[in-house]
């Protein structure tokens, strides 16, 4: 490289040889290059991961508080129908238990809490809970006879088992 343009960069003389215009071999860039990009990869893949993992435990940090919650809030509405039940069966007016159970049922509605009613259907030990068995030759076994509590879920969760007696052939329990 001789000459310089007016700019003051170098320009190729055309007598120069080759080595002068020799370009740098790049191949460990490259390689560099591509473990870097390698490692990013892998960084970002595993912040995702961190970030749906934390996201699912948050939730189900929120579910399990919510159903602690509406368990409890279940026991009370359990207490109110029996309360309404045994007014009912001495003639007493109730009225007033009435509207407390139709306003907790609009409410159980609307934050998606459905009640299990497993009554002839086969026992399920993933929403039920047999806590006592009776002999039906006529059933199929462990039909569902009874049942003793209600059971409940909410978006797709159990919430509260429900409380069932189910059928055996013999006197055997199972």
């Amino acid at each position: 490289m001789s000459e310089n343009q007016t700019d003051g960069t170098p320009v190729a003389d055309e007598t120069a040889d080759e080595s002068e215009l020799r370009i740098p071999d790049c191949s460990e860039y490259m390689q560099e290059t591509d473990r870097w990009r390698e490692q990013y990869k892998r960084a970002l893949a595993d912040y995702k991961n961190l970030e749906r993992r934390t996201a699912r435990d948050i939730q189900d940090g929120i579910n399990q508080a919510t159903d602690k919650i509406m368990r409890g809030f279940l026991d009370i509405y359990d207490d109110f129908v029996r309360a309404r039940d045994a007014y009912a069966a001495t003639d007493i007016k109730t009225e007033g238990l009435d509207s407390v159970i139709k306003n907790a049922d609009v409410l159980l509605k609307k934050i998606g809490v459905v009640a299990v009613e497993p009554l002839g259907d086969t026992f399920d030990p993933h929403n039920q809970e047999a806590i006592q068995s009776k002999v039906e030759p006529d059933l199929d076994e462990q039909t569902v006879t009874a049942v003793l509590r209600k059971g409940y879920i909410v978006n797709d969760r159990v919430l509260r088992p429900a409380l069932v007696e189910i059928s055996t052939k013999n006197g055997d329990k199972k």
